[in-house]
């Protein structure tokens, strides 16, 4: 890698132990992926990277579950009812730390975005503010 054009960033999207870790609960969906690309590897050897040439770190976490996420939802994906039936990044749980390593540290400009969800796009927007 060659010094970062001050353009570029790292953008870590939901490093998770629930994807990343062998104790995760999300881990057995993606292991095969994750072995076959060593994408955690590559994810250690960039943040690395970033860390020590000062390339800005924005971390991208997905919303942590909490009990009653999703209840009053009327278009849940199967990604949102499986969070649900699963719990994967409850709230104050091991599956929603950021994996050992990726970590991000505010203290040195790192940026966390929190909060991202799955979301249906429904075309008819008037059917849902009516239904509410």
């Amino acid at each position: 890698m060659s010094d970062a054009p001050n353009k570029t960033a790292l953008v870590l999207v939901d490093p998770y132990n629930d994807f990343l870790h062998e104790k995760g609960g999300m881990y057995g969906a993606v292991i095969e992926t994750l072995k076959k690309t060593d994408a955690i590897n590559h994810m250690l050897q960039l943040h690395s990277y970033a860390k020590q040439h000062g390339v800005p770190v924005f971390y991208a976490l997905h919303r942590q579950f909490v009990e009653g996420d999703l209840d009053n939802w009327l278009y849940p994906t199967a990604t949102n009812e499986a969070i649900k039936r699963f719990q994967s990044f409850k709230k104050g749980s091991f599956g929603a730390q950021v994996f050992p390593g990726l970590e991000p540290d505010v203290t040195t400009g790192d940026i966390i975005c929190e909060g991202h969800m799955n979301i249906r796009w429904v075309p008819d927007y008037m059917a849902i503010y009516s239904a509410l």
